[in-house]
């Protein structure tokens, strides 16, 4: 049996599959995919077959006329372990099996301990904070949660079974059988995390995410198992995104610095913002909004520890377009990498966004200074950075 990423072998060449891949270089293209395996993806890009290494590859999105987003009228919300969340029509449960029907997968047989959390009721803005609080906690007991009014209540103990009428809770040595219809969500404990590594995060169309340890093509499906266990079949026409990038890129917005230095200016102190400008608003820089990156003040400074396991530092920086349209906007950036500088630059409210492609091999700690830009004699408020799609590449 081939290994691991092996099993993302996909023949797609019966499909015909229309796609767009985009590399983890930044390069993307369209054509007609061939074939996936192991090793290789193979696109027909106007006649002309260009195959490229799998471990360069970040994304495969199909091309096709379907809108990107489709509603669905489901209202239990499931999430794994693994990180795969989607919705279901049911959730059964009777020992340590799970019987989840989608209409996406269809019917999946999971392992109870790779269920994370339940949601049977419908969110809002009034309850919507307290589930996603009570969702991210890791309970030494199950959690059964009721809703009451515009609030959420728990009790701890262990669901023994859910099945179409009844949520069974132990309560000490009492089993409570509540109405199903009351259960607002359950957050279970005792759970197992996969050791199986993802070889790809399966996007559906109605943003239903799945991690999978397997993937093949048969008569224009891909035929897959989830980490949990579960096979599944679905169309290419149902797919969003196939997500080649796991564990070969990580944006600096979802890390935590090793390291965070800021000097106060008129002891006025700006943390760091991720994925948003100080307005609150998603960064733009020219006229391009970034859905990632850092928004920067003036004297900061922000060590990273990558530990050696990347090659590559991307990133777009510039003035954001709130400041830079007022024509504000005037620091000096320094990238390093253990002490050595890699970059140094000055970047204006008036000049265009900056691609920063820097090797970083073998660099353990790399560390980002924002500046105030001294020789301009520029102190101002203004003064900041946005580090647009800021990431650390394999």
């Amino acid at each position: 049996m081939i290994p691991l990423i092996a099993a993302t072998i996909l023949s797609l060449g019966v499909s015909a599959a229309p796609v767009e891949v985009t590399l983890l270089s930044g390069e993307s293209f369209e054509g007609v995919l061939q074939s996936l395996d192991e090793s290789n993806i193979v696109i027909d890009v106007s006649g002309q077959e260009k195959t490229v290494k799998l471990k360069g590859v970040m994304t495969v999105r199909p091309k096709t006329d379907m809108p990107e987003s489709v509603s669905m009228p489901e209202e239990l919300a499931i999430r794994l372990t693994d990180g795969s969340s989607f919705s279901a029509s049911n959730f059964l449960t009777t020992g340590q099996q799970a019987t989840v029907e989608t209409s996406s997968l269809g019917t999946l047989e999971l392992k109870l301990p790779s269920v994370s959390t339940v949601r049977f009721g419908a969110l809002d803005s009034k309850v919507g904070p307290a589930w996603q609080d009570l969702r991210t906690r890791d309970p030494d007991r199950d959690l059964l949660i009721i809703r009451k009014g515009d609030k959420l209540d728990f009790v701890q103990g262990v669901v023994s079974e859910v099945n179409d009428d009844k949520v069974k809770f132990l309560l000490g040595s009492r089993e409570v059988p509540l109405p199903r219809e009351r259960v607002f969500g359950i957050v279970y404990a005792n759970r197992d995390v996969p050791k199986t590594a993802a070889v790809c995060d399966v996007i559906l169309t109605s943003d239903a995410k799945f991690q999978v340890q397997s993937l093949v093509s048969n008569d224009g499906k891909l035929n897959g198992k989830l980490l949990g266990g579960s096979e599944f079949s679905i169309s290419m026409e149902s797919i969003k995104t196939l997500d080649f990038s796991l564990g070969k890129i990580r944006y600096l917005s979802d890390m935590e610095p090793r390291k965070t230095e800021h000097t106060p200016f008129w002891d006025l102190e700006y943390k760091v913002l991720r994925n948003r400008n100080f307005q609150g608003d998603p960064l733009k820089l020219g006229d391009q909004v970034y859905e990632r990156g850092l928004w920067i003040h003036s004297q900061t400074r922000l060590t990273y520890r990558i530990g050696g396991d990347f090659t590559r530092f991307k990133a777009v920086m510039g003035i954001d377009e709130a400041v830079a349209s007022n024509g504000l906007g005037n620091v000096e950036v320094i990238i390093s990498g253990d002490g050595k500088e890699l970059l140094k630059q000055v970047v204006t409210g008036t000049d265009d966004p900056v691609a920063v492609d820097l090797d970083v091999s073998d660099v353990i700690n790399l560390e980002i200074f924002v500046g105030f830009n001294e020789k301009a004699g520029n102190f101002d408020l203004s003064d900041h950075l946005d580090l647009a799609e800021a990431r650390v590449i394999k």
